[in-house]
C-alpha cells in the first residue's frame, strides 16, 4: 500500500465535527488509537423499539473489534 495523501483524517475530524461529536488520538507504543464519539440521535433516544437486548453500552475498543 502506498502513502496516502494525509487528508483522510481531517475529512473524518470534519465530519465528526458537524454532527457535534469529538475525535481525540493518543500514541500506544507502535501504533495509535483514535476515539470517535458522537451523540445519539433524538428519535434514536426515542425510538424504545430500536434498542434490543444485548445493544447499547460501551462501543468495543478497536483490538477486541479486530482480533
Amino acid at each position: 500500500i502506498g502513502k496516502g495523501t494525509g487528508l483522510g483524517l481531517g475529512i473524518c475530524r470534519g465530519i465528526v465535527k458537524r454532527c457535534g461529536g469529538t475525535i481525540a488520538a493518543r500514541n500506544e507504543k507502535d501504533r495509535v488509537a483514535l476515539e470517535v464519539r458522537l451523540p445519539v440521535s433524538e428519535s434514536a433516544q426515542q425510538d424504545d423499539s430500536s434498542a434490543g437486548a444485548g445493544q447499547g453500552g460501551e462501543m468495543p475498543q478497536a483490538d477486541e473489534a479486530f482480533r
